[in-house]
């Protein structure tokens, strides 16, 4: 049986597209370019399957701009296609896959991409992740090379102000711009990268049936 590849999904600007402006209170900030990321794992945390992982780069002037998403497979547990089919996949160094890896791998592949000298916020749901880029916290768990490859990130880039997001908010959430359980920012732009990351768990893990269905 063929499947579908996930790179065959729809593309990440349709993904983030028809979203409304930034709501308060992120909107009573001084204007900023603003990373939003997010990051999960393939069933229960942590992982023997894998994770996911979001960002998306919003403009001083609340519109989509860039941005990536992918999966975290462990190199002990490759699918049983050609990697060439799913340019989406990652090899994470580690098994099992953790929650806190892949929030923090998806932070790392936001402040990759913006160019030298950026200077905005970075908006996360994950404290530790915040903590780790921003405030030196320890890394443990996180593989080394990505580690390396932050601090290379984080040196050729300007101020960023890291901005603790609550997760998971509800649609009054959203209307007031602030989350009823943590009374911390909520924003959409963090509810469509989580909804990123669960469409690419629920493709692959159908995938992965389907191929033992198959005998593949």
């Amino acid at each position: 049986m063929n499947t579908p590849s996930l790179s065959a999904q729809p593309t990440l600007p349709q993904a983030f597209a028809q979203l409304p402006p930034e709501p308060l209170p992120l909107a009573d900030l001084p204007p900023l370019p603003t990373l939003f990321c997010d990051g999960g794992v393939l069933g229960r945390n942590p992982s023997h399957v894998g994770g996911t992982w979001a960002w998306c780069l919003i403009t001083a002037d609340g519109g989509f701009a860039a941005g990536g998403s992918g999966l975290l497979i462990p190199a002990n547990r490759l699918p049983p296609w050609p990697m060439a089919d799913d340019e989406l996949l990652e090899i994470c160094p580690t098994w099992p896959v953790t929650n806190n890896q892949s929030e923090f791998y998806a932070s790392l592949r936001a402040i990759e991409y913006v160019p030298d000298d950026w200077t905005g916020r970075l908006c996360s749901d994950s404290q530790i992740t915040l903590g780790r880029l921003c405030s030196s916290w320890r890394m443990t768990g996180i593989p080394p090379r990505w580690i390396a490859r932050a601090g290379a990130a984080l040196k050729r880039l300007g101020p960023i102000e890291p901005v603790l997001l609550q997760g998971h908010p509800t649609k009054a959430d959203l209307a007031r711009g602030i989350g009823a359980k943590r009374n911390l920012p909520v924003s959409e732009w963090n509810v469509r990268c989580d909804e990123v990351c669960n469409l690419m768990a629920q493709d692959y893990l159908q995938r992965l049936k389907n191929e033992k269905g198959d005998g593949g």
